[in-house]
């Protein structure tokens, strides 16, 4: 009873289009991500291709529909763009599993039926409940657990995207009756950042020891030398700019002062000392080039929103680390939605952002940078977006879009800056991709392929930290494939491709960019509301809606939304 009412209605979905735009089992259909059991379902279209884990442009682009698990969507996405409406399914797999570590006392506390043990009662009518209507209701609030369909222990979610012009014809989602078909071009706007994707590859691949060990963020000195944090190693191993390991500062010891408890974020100061994230110590160390301690501050403050100032040096699971020329620290304190800034002593200045998502505000910062002229860029996950600041002041200047970072694997986005070529650097971890931004936050290219099995400099598994050297160098580590990749600064010409070195697979997502509405502005439509993002001002201001019977799907498929 339970085994698939997502995919039911996927199907209808499907049988529909397939019915109304081809007359047939022959929609122009790609998916791919977890087969079974949906291969047996897509078994009769006869124009389905399947793309497994590696989602490519040549699979879906144009495509009709798509259908993607949910371990693919961060892949899958960014390549739909805003072209294809979004709906989304849960597939019950299997009956809640509240069987399993059964004890006799569990059982015997189920048969008690004296009146004092009011929550046994409770447990057999929930019981009761479960045989003859197959509501969990009363069962979940006996046992503590919610047994609703959003919250289904055995369960995943299903996407499926329609391509929106296809959807106009069909459904009349989003243009209204009457409305002539709608050509797939006037539904979007030009995307430099798809339009300019370059197949790239790296110059170095670096040559550790032995393998890296869930290398995360970067950073290079001026003297050349590459630090690299592993977090699960527990250490910074050391390259050469050219790749070439150099040494390691191992924070596998028994000294508390200097153990390291899985860093995700490594800076250097304009004096060449190391500043590292020590991220489940709660703290921030800073060594010499040799790796003598220099100082140190932190400790446990989990606050999340409206986190207070006191203590100063309290953080929440701190993900990045970044000195500027000016010898400011600023680390991203993510679990407490804000930027601590630091002298390189560690004494505390002040902080940027709080948690929300209104203008200035910030929820799950990651990656920090700063330009040399003075601002400060903010990887602000949670919202989609990177949030600028006065770097000296802690002021927000403007927001800019990102449509990335759509599926939350654990995995978090870095930044850097190329002020030279005045270009800031913005990792899509789970989509193998680096996307490409000048520093007003317009995007004009990217580069990266997602694969499971990188097996050339071109390509990506899941991407850590990013970083450039002072000759516009940009280095990039493959997380998951535990390796780091060197290239050359990005250019806006992309250039001829090699023929035999693959055909491009993963473009980027769109980024709608532009400055905030002034606060005069704002006063006169009515402020923002608490906690409510302000949406930038772009070039294409106006959605297309989707409306089904009003606008809700239902439950069991949830809202339509845009990639």
């Amino acid at each position: 009873a339970h085994a698939a009412p997502g995919i039911g209605l996927m199907m209808e979905q499907i049988d529909e289009l397939a019915l109304r735009t081809t007359d047939g089992p022959n929609l122009d259909f790609a998916w791919g991500g977890n087969a079974w059991p949906v291969t047996w379902y897509f078994r009769n279209l006869n124009n389905a291709t399947f793309f497994g884990q590696n989602p490519t442009l040549q699979a879906v682009d144009g495509r009709a529909a798509v259908y993607a698990s949910q371990d693919i969507r961060a892949r899958v996405e960014p390549l739909l763009e805003d072209r294809y409406y979004r709906f989304e399914y849960i597939r019950m797999w299997w009956p809640m599993q509240d069987y399993f570590n059964l004890t006799p006392q569990r059982v015997t506390n189920a048969l008690d039926f004296s009146p004092t043990n009011t929550q046994a009662s409770e447990i057999r009518l929930g019981m009761f409940d479960i045989w003859w209507s197959r509501d969990y209701t009363r069962y979940g609030q006996a046992v503590g657990t919610d047994f609703s369909l959003q919250n289904w222990p055995v369960a995943e979610r299903l996407y499926f995207y329609v391509r929106k012009d296809i959807a106009a014809q069909v459904w009349n989602l989003g243009v209204g009756d009457g409305i002539a078909f709608v050509p797939p071009e006037a539904v979007t706007t030009v995307n430099q950042c798809t339009a300019n994707w370059q197949t790239r590859f790296a110059d170095v691949i670096f040559s550790p020891p032995a393998p890296l060990i869930n290398p995360l963020d970067i950073a290079v000195s001026d003297d050349g030398r590459v630090y690299v944090a592993e977090e699960f190693g527990n250490r910074i191993s050391v390259f050469d700019t050219n790749g070439s390991y150099i040494t390691a500062l191992d924070g596998n010891t028994t000294d508390p002062n200097l153990a390291l408890n899985r860093p995700n974020g490594v800076a250097v100061d304009p004096s060449g000392n190391l500043y590292v994230a020590d991220t489940w110590n709660y703290r921030i160390r800073a060594f010499s080039p040799s790796f003598d301690l220099l100082t140190g501050w932190g400790q446990i403050g989990q606050f999340s929103f409206d986190a207070p100032a006191e203590p100063v040096d309290g953080f929440w699971g701190p993900r990045d680390v970044f000195v500027d020329d000016a010898g400011r620290v600023f680390v991203s304190d993510t679990g407490n939605k804000r930027v601590r800034v630091y002298d390189l002593n560690g004494q505390y200045l002040y902080d940027v952002g709080s948690g929300g998502s209104a203008f200035g505000q910030l929820d799950e910062p990651a990656g920090v940078a700063v330009s040399a002229d003075g601002r400060l860029f903010v990887a602000d996950t949670w919202n989609r977006r990177v949030s600028v600041f006065n770097a000296a002041t802690g002021d927000p200047q403007m927001v800019f879009e990102v449509n990335a970072w759509y599926e939350d694997l654990g995995s978090r986005p870095y930044l850097a800056v190329d002020d030279q070529r005045g270009l800031l650097y913005v990792t899509d971890p789970n989509a193998g991709r680096v996307l490409v931004y000048d520093l007003l936050g317009n995007c004009i290219g990217a580069f990266g392929q997602p694969t499971d099995q990188p097996s050339d400099g071109s390509q990506f598994d899941t991407i850590g930290g990013i970083t450039t050297d002072a000759a516009g160098n940009v280095y990039v580590v493959d997380n998951a494939a535990g390796r780091v990749l060197r290239f050359a600064p990005f250019v806006e010409s992309a250039p001829a491709v090699d023929p035999l070195a693959g055909q491009p697979i993963a473009p980027e997502a769109t980024a709608e960019v532009g400055p905030l509405l002034p606060e005069e502005t704002i006063e006169l439509l009515g402020g923002v509301a608490e906690g409510e993002e302000q949406a930038p001002i772009t070039a294409a201001t106006e959605e297309l809606t989707a409306e089904i019977s009003g606008g809700v799907m239902g439950e069991a498929t949830g809202a339509i939304t845009a990639p």
